[in-house]
């Protein structure tokens, strides 16, 4: 639907005022919690160990999805933590101290899962309540974080939160017809884990904000406010500039050793999290200003920001439907990223089928996840499997493929995996059955590339017709190459559900597919 000016107008006509309320939430346990791995944090920081660092780097994406998002207080807390191993061995790499923060991390994490997170339970008390009213309202999120926020009403509630009350993007708000409540979980940033467009502040859609935080998270400094009025002073009423009265209300919520909070827990400013974690990003001078393109709703691919990447519109009024694009907004709408997966020239002993290898270790891989899960995932923590969520990384793993084998991203984990099950043939054989799922087979170096890109194009271009076809229902879908190509393989076409800029990316980390949580870490 379009949503015009005058359609704006005469809605701000119909106003008569705006309010922002915002919910400070506190948990004495999470807050023990937050206090040991930020200690832990700046020890792993501090040395040139990669690996550290590496680790480091897991438990600020954890605690960030936790300060960001509705959370469940369970297992899966202490499980994140987990990674360091066992205590005697974080003292044994990182000493006395980095121990003692660990445990008293260890412990509220316990403390935590016997009981139900506040946050969550304000934000599900306020959803439930507009939902038999049956009032209009949105949740701003991230894409990924969107599975969280509808798992909120699961067993308590029959009505689900259908999918067109998410927002995800400046697009998706301008699209969106004016509405009563704007939920959004997480300070107000520009920048980093839960940012938002300042548009979202600055030219109001709804009446409500519902604003829940955690205690001792700062909004930025001068967050949707605008610049002429900020700079003769205004109070915060400047935030929205309609010309209407805003009004603004804070109150606390939470619990302190189980019990209620009769008055909110102070915090020093040095421990905003979310502010302090900046610091820790991966060294920007090996990295790339990138953009974000999604694929699905937990996965995507950055690409170094202005680079041309080959795609498809599928479009009738389109000019040139096949060429290389920069990804932008204008890449949204029916456009499919196409991937090629070329096979080599010469792959040695592989014979076997695309899929062969997979299904011999996803079915020892299920054998031992209902045998014993508990033994399953202690082989693979102890063999080297060292990630933040590894029992629903198993459960990804066990599904069919898409666009992709599921597997773990990285080899050192794959082989990991791999040795742990015992299997019969070696693991480098499985790994290049992945490595050809997410087109690592294209032979490596610009030129290389270029030359097979405008090979593809060709062939491509040949099969018009056939594409339009598969491209009609809007979904990502495979094309085989015909056996008689100078090119054997198949290309994937990814249709692209969102386009992202202001990421600062390594550059390993650059042109594969990889969660979109993941790729939080790298948000300016």
């Amino acid at each position: 639907m379009v949503v015009t000016a005058m359609d704006m107008f005469d809605w701000l006509d119909g106003a008569s005022g705006f309010s922002i309320e915002t919910v400070e939430v506190t948990s004495s346990a999470f807050g023990d919690l937050r206090r040991g791995v930020r200690s832990i944090l700046r020890t792993l920081h501090e040395g040139d160990d990669q690996g550290s660092r590496d680790l480091g780097d897991k438990l600020r994406v954890a605690m960030s999805g936790w300060l960001t998002g509705p959370a469940e207080f369970d297992h899966s807390i202490r499980e994140s933590l987990r990674i360091l191993g066992e205590p005697r061995d974080v003292q044994a790499r990182w000493g006395a101290d980095a121990r003692g923060s660990y445990e008293s991390a260890l412990r509220a994490a316990d403390e935590m899962a016997r009981s139900e997170n506040p946050l969550r339970k304000e934000l599900r008390d306020r959803i439930t309540a507009e939902l038999e009213l049956g009032g209009d309202f949105r949740i701003y999120c991230q894409r990924w974080a969107r599975l969280a926020f509808q798992e909120l009403l699961l067993g308590g509630v029959d009505a689900a939160i259908e999918d067109n009350r998410f927002l995800h993007s400046v697009s998706d708000y301008r699209d969106t017809s004016p509405f009563d409540v704007l939920f959004k979980v997480g300070p107000l940033r520009s920048r980093g884990w839960g940012a938002l467009p300042d548009a979202l502040v600055t030219a109001p859609r709804y009446c409500r904000l519902v604003h829940i935080v955690w205690e001792g998270c700062a909004d930025d400094e001068g967050f949707g406010y605008d610049p002429v009025q900020s700079a003769t002073g205004a109070t915060n009423s400047s935030r929205l500039s309609p010309g209407l009265p805003v009004r603004h209300s804070r109150r606390h919520v939470g619990t302190i050793a189980g019990a209620p909070i009769a008055a909110p827990v102070e915090y020093s400013p040095d421990d905003d999290e979310l502010r302090a974690f900046l610091s820790l990003q991966p060294n920007r001078e090996r990295s790339r200003p990138s953009t974000l393109v999604h694929i699905d709703d937990v996965h995507g691919i950055l690409f170094p920001r202005m680079a041309r990447v080959l795609s498809y519109e599928a479009s009738p009024n389109s000019d040139e439907p096949l060429k290389r694009r920069v990804p932008d907004e204008s890449f949204i709408e029916g456009t499919f990223l196409v991937r090629p997966n070329i096979a080599d020239v010469d792959f040695g002993e592989v014979q076997a089928s695309h899929g062969y290898y997979s299904q011999l270790w996803k079915q020892r891989l299920m054998e031992r996840l209902l045998s014993n899960e508990d033994a399953l995932v202690r082989r693979l923590t102890d063999g080297g499997l060292d990630l933040l969520r590894l029992r629903s990384g198993i459960r990804n793993w066990l599904k069919p493929p898409t666009t992709v084998i599921r597997a773990p991203q990285k080899q050192r984990h794959f082989r990991s995996l791999i040795e742990a099950l015992d299997l019969e043939f070696h693991w480098t054989l499985a790994w290049r059955e992945v490595q050809r799922s997410r087109g690592i087979a294209i032979r490596t170096g610009v030129q290389e590339q270029e030359i097979l890109e405008d090979e593809l194009l060709s062939i491509l271009k040949t099969m018009l017709d056939e594409l339009r076809d598969l491209a009609a229902p809007g979904r990502s879908f495979l094309l085989a190459l015909p056996e008689d190509c100078a090119l054997q393989g198949s290309v994937m076409f990814e249709a692209v559900q969102a386009v992202e800029d202001d990421f600062c990316v390594p550059e390993g980390e650059l042109k594969q597919v990889i969660e979109l949580e993941r790729a939080e870490q790298w948000r300016e």
